[in-house]
């Protein structure tokens, strides 16, 4: 019975030494794979964490990884106290890292998540890809214009009024029977400024920016580079009057859009519908 006895705890110390050895295997794993590099120890997100979050209540949500250089977010985070009195701006997942960027103060917070609508406009949302939409930097509260592009149109009956520097345009002559039937009429490619200090009231992503993970230790990273764009396209709201909401769903309809970032002061002078003529005037 004592040999039984004997044996079994035996095998339970040689089971535990086992455990031991591999887990001590594993965890010096990351040790050995940054060997050589350069690295520096930044905070990850451990845990979700909600866009709002104040950063005095960060502590149990985040932890210290060491990273490559290389491979360190720009604007990394190594200390909390680099956020105080700042607020997360967006929602960030676990294997993030923590960088200031992404923490706004309150008053910012307060004006990206409740823009205030004046009650006389209406919310359209359109469909643009990044470089259409400053390459996805805009935020509710930004104010935009609204820059309009055709391709030619075939004209079977007079242009409507409003082309501005445009020619006239006629319906074309029938001809005689027998005659070659003539070419349309088309309009040139357009392009011009249709609406301006139009505001921003939500930003949509498809997919955030590109991120790579770390092999060594599985954090998601930026390599150091401007900031990225977002994959996909980005759906943007905009608050605008009726007769400016009919002229961006046309566009969208039947041309295409880009968006320019403007500021109260912008100036809305000088602007005509521009077409290759007048580019190199």
């Amino acid at each position: 019975m004592n040999r039984r006895v004997i044996g079994v705890l035996v095998s339970l110390a040689l089971a535990a030494i086992g455990t031991w050895v591999i887990v001590s295997y594993v965890q010096g794993a990351d040790d050995r794979a940054l060997e050589g590099q350069e690295t520096v120890e930044v905070l990850v997100v451990d845990q979700p964490i909600a866009r709002g979050t104040p950063a005095s209540a960060l502590d149990s949500l985040v932890k210290p990884v060491r990273v490559p250089v290389v491979s360190t977010a720009r604007g990394a985070v190594t200390d909390l106290g680099q956020l105080e009195g700042r607020f997360a701006s967006v929602d960030l997942l676990p294997g993030e890292q923590l960088v200031s960027s992404r923490f706004v103060a309150a008053e910012a917070l307060v004006q990206v998540v409740d823009v205030e609508v004046p009650p006389e406009l209406l919310q359209v949302t359109v469909e643009l890809s990044p470089e259409r939409v400053l390459g996805g930097e805009l935020t509710p509260g930004d104010l935009v214009a609204i820059v309009a592009s055709f391709q030619p149109f075939t004209l079977d009956a007079v242009e409507p009024q409003g082309t501005d520097n445009l020619q006239d345009f006629i319906q074309p002559d029938p001809g005689t029977e027998g005659d070659q039937p003539p070419e349309p009429l088309r309009t040139p490619n357009t392009t011009h400024i249709i609406s301006q200090k139009v505001l921003v009231t939500n930003i949509q992503f498809s997919s955030p920016p590109p991120s790579a993970q770390d092999s060594a230790t599985g954090v998601v990273v930026t390599t150091p580079q401007p900031n990225l764009s977002p994959g996909g396209s980005l759906l943007v709201t905009l608050a605008l009057s009726a007769p400016d909401v009919e002229k961006l769903v046309f566009t969208a309809e039947f041309g295409s859009l880009w968006v320019a970032k403007e500021t109260p002061e912008s100036d809305e002078g000088g602007v005509q519908i521009q077409t290759r003529g007048t580019i190199y005037l």
